[in-house]
C-alpha cells in the first residue's frame, strides 16, 4: 500500500472542509456542535491514516531487522 498524492489530497481537502465548517458553526453561535464536528473529523482523519502508519512501522522493522 503506497501513499500517493491522491490520498494526501483527500486528507487535506477533508481537513479544509472541517476547518470551514468549524468556522461557520462558530460564527452561528453553535460552539458545542463545532467542537463535536472537529473531534469527529480528527478521529476520521486518524482512521484514514492508520493503515499508512502501520505500513511505515512494518517497513522500519524490516529495514532495521528488529
Amino acid at each position: 500500500m503506497q501513499l500517493d498524492i491522491v490520498q494526501i489530497l483527500k486528507i487535506a481537502v477533508f481537513g479544509i472542509i472541517l476547518a470551514v465548517l468549524d468556522k461557520i458553526l462558530d460564527s452561528m453561535g453553535k460552539e458545542d456542535i463545532a467542537a463535536m464536528v472537529s473531534i469527529i473529523g480528527l478521529v476520521m482523519i486518524l482512521l484514514m491514516t492508520i493503515g499508512y502508519m502501520s505500513n511505515l512501522f512494518k517497513s522500519l522493522v524490516t529495514m532495521f531487522h528488529l
